[in-house]
């Protein structure tokens, strides 16, 4: 079971999360990002259809959700590299998936609404 740590002071680190495939995702992916009091990131495997999540969890380990499931189809699969946040948006790539299938950047909601991709990637 992966999990991320948090460092805390005088070097203790805490475990705030177990992840465990289909509920969570497997294999995180990139850096966490921090807004307010919420923890967002990836994991590249895993979730419902097992193309990875986004999740976002409090700093203090309590309130996990899971905002998205990559279907590899939709909206992308195996999430590569790291979110970033602009106000209340996420913003990221996969490597697979999407219409041609070498992945897609797209765009999220803090929330888990209005999934928008904004580009299916192609190769030259």
């Amino acid at each position: 079971m992966e999990h991320y740590s948090l460092l805390i002071l005088m070097g203790v680190y805490i475990q705030i999360i177990g992840f465990d495939g289909t509920n969570s995702g497997s294999n995180p992916q990139g850096s966490l990002i921090l807004s307010g009091s919420s923890l967002y990131g990836l994991t590249k495997q895993g979730g419902a259809y097992g193309y990875g999540v986004i999740f976002q969890i409090n700093t203090d380990g309590s309130g996990y959700t899971k905002i998205l499931d990559f279907d590899n189809t939709n909206n992308g699969g195996n999430p590569e590299g790291s979110l970033i946040i602009s106000g209340s948006t996420l913003y990221g790539m996969t490597e697979q998936g999407g219409a041609i299938g070498y992945g897609v950047i797209f765009q999220i909601n803090t929330d888990g609404s209005g999934f928008s991709k904004l580009l299916d990637l192609i190769t030259q």
